[in-house]
């Protein structure tokens, strides 16, 4: 073998080895100092204490007039004048299925009116596309289980269908007067069949009326809850007066509401009276509402009777007596940094390395007003700051010999 070839072999076999020496380092580099990075993002906490208490409104039960068949002529929750009926009695069945007819022969009447009242009543076309159009808006809300949805299409292609007929010439203008007619008169005829058999109530006041009556209505209302105790709270269970048995529901005199706890003392604590706070339903009603804190009574036993109230959201409320609920205190926004992230350099100041183009950058974060979990800290974010935690940065959670400049990847 020539000098030359041997030499060529030498230098070729040391740069091999010396190549699989510096892989064989990376490698161990890599796996005894494994790096690991998170995503910084932006988080929300919520500072929340659980209670349970009573609805107190200014509010009166409503009977009917007479005892038999009673129905109800508002809906839950629904504003009321002073004056307006809010329910029927009726003596037997039979004057409550005549009403139902007329009830009919009215929603009929109402169709046909309707049907020729438009002014352009004779755009064939017109009409053609709103039936198209009502008709794939009946389709969908039955398809996606939308009944309400579905009774309105329907009550609204029931119009178009007479209006178009109405239009064709298919009907004349006599035969639909004619029709009109006749409905008219049986329901006068059915009118006069009622007679004193019907008997409505109407609101005494203006307010809101509830088909729910629970016999607290008497018992809590918007100024004795403001001299309760804990101990007066506890006992409120089992106190409802009886309902009178002819009872169809209540008229809720006032908009506002209240509402009475006994709190722990620690919980209560935390509020001021006068301030806002998040009252967050977590039994039959699932919502948010924002509540005052009106009172905060002394501490008895370890509790503090506080009084909430509200002047919103009453409809959806309205039938509530007893609730569980959360206080939504205080609300944290920033960006979420992982605990095990966290690291002080050599002046003590807090924070965390990030990535920046394939090297570790220190960046500082105020431990102190961070909001702390098990887990995490929530650090407030600046969007105008260029020096502080961003959405987005490439977080090191873990790795060695971490300093400003380092080549991590």
């Amino acid at each position: 073998m020539r000098r030359g070839e041997l030499a060529t072999k030498i230098i070729s076999a040391v740069v091999v080895i010396a190549v699989v020496a510096y892989m064989a380092v990376y490698i161990s580099s890599a796996l005894s100092n494994p790096l690991e990075t998170a995503e910084a993002v932006l988080a929300t906490a919520e500072d929340t204490v659980p209670i349970s208490g009573w609805f107190a409104r200014d509010e009166s039960r409503v009977s009917a007039a007479i005892s038999g068949s009673a129905v109800s002529l508002r809906g839950e929750g629904e504003k009321v004048g002073a004056g307006e009926s809010l329910i029927v009695s009726y003596t037997s069945s039979t004057a409550r299925s005549t009403r139902e007819q007329i009830d009919a022969l009215d929603r009929r009447i109402a169709e046909l009116e309707a049907a020729t009242s438009d002014a352009s009543v004779g755009d064939i076309n017109r009409l053609d596309s709103e039936l198209q159009s009502s008709v794939y808006s009946l389709a969908y809300s039955a398809a996606t289980g939308s009944y309400g949805d579905a009774a309105e299409s329907a009550t609204e292609l029931k119009t178009l269908m007479l209006r178009r007929d109405y239009a064709s010439g298919r009907y004349g203008e006599e035969a639909f007067e004619g029709v009109l007619d006749d409905l008219k008169n049986e329901r006068t005829l059915l009118e006069s069949k009622i007679g004193g058999a019907e008997i409505a109530v109407t609101a005494s006041t203006s307010g809101y009326f509830s088909t729910v009556a629970d016999g607290y209505e008497e018992v809590l209302d918007m100024d004795s809850v403001l001299d309760m105790t804990p101990e007066d709270i506890h006992a409120l269970d089992g106190r409802a007066s009886a309902v009178e048995q002819n009872c169809c529901g209540k008229l809720v005199r006032s908009f506002g509401w209240r509402f009475v706890s006994a709190m722990k003392e620690e919980d209560a604590a935390q509020l001021n009276a006068g301030s806002w706070v998040t009252m967050r339903f977590t039994g039959d009603y699932v919502g948010e509402v924002r509540v005052r804190v009106y009172r905060i009574g002394e501490v008895r036993n370890g509790e503090c009777a506080v009084v909430f109230s509200c002047a919103t959201d009453i409809a959806p409320l309205i039938g509530l007596r007893h609730e569980s609920a959360e206080l939504v205190l205080r609300e944290h926004e920033g960006v979420r940094v992982p605990k095990t992230a966290v690291r002080v350099d050599e002046e003590g100041n807090s924070g965390v390395f990030i990535v920046v183009a394939a090297q570790a950058q220190f960046v500082k974060m105020d431990i102190a007003t961070a909001y702390e979990t098990e887990n995490y800290y929530i650090v407030a974010y600046d969007p105008a700051s260029t020096s502080s935690i961003r959405p987005g940065d490439e977080i090191v959670v873990r790795s060695k010999n971490l300093f400003d400049g380092k080549v991590l990847k």
